[in-house]
């Protein structure tokens, strides 16, 4: 019984990273993609931070990255993480949801100077949670898809 929960628990935690990559090497920039590519996930979680302490960002958006990052500690899902594929979908649905809602909040300056990654990862970022490119200032330094 414990085999069966735990190699189904790591069967789903490997789809979805799979699923995730997948969606990160379709969204990848023309030109390919430099070694930063495998810092996306620490990078967007070190985004979510720094966006969540931003003291000029409304506090509501911050509350919303708040909510995403508990949603996703707890254990107590609206659908269940040891459910195949489904499981990991309703996670990545909320953070997907506070991220870009805090990336529009915020601005393009705000997420150039909180972004730790390469230029490259925030262009993928920006195309897996399906965030236009805003009218960024052209001597940011961050290509915007």
């Amino acid at each position: 019984m414990l085999l069966t929960v735990v190699v189904t628990a790591v069967s789903v935690a490997l789809l979805g990273w799979a699923l995730f990559l997948v969606a990160v090497a379709r969204a990848r920039p023309d030109g390919g993609v430099d070694g930063g590519m495998a810092r996306i996930v620490p990078d967007m979680l070190r985004l979510l931070r720094d966006l969540a302490r931003d003291p000029t960002l409304p506090r509501s958006i911050r509350w919303r990255l708040a909510i995403a990052v508990l949603y996703n500690a707890q254990p107590l899902n609206l659908i269940p993480d040891f459910i195949p594929v489904l499981g990991l979908v309703d996670n990545i649905v909320v953070t997907a949801w506070a991220l870009r809602a805090a990336m529009t909040a915020a601005g393009p300056e705000a997420v150039a100077r909180h972004w730790k990654g390469t230029p490259d990862g925030l262009a993928v970022l920006r195309r897996v949670i399906r965030l236009r490119a805003a009218e960024a200032p052209a001597d940011s330094g961050v290509a915007l898809p």
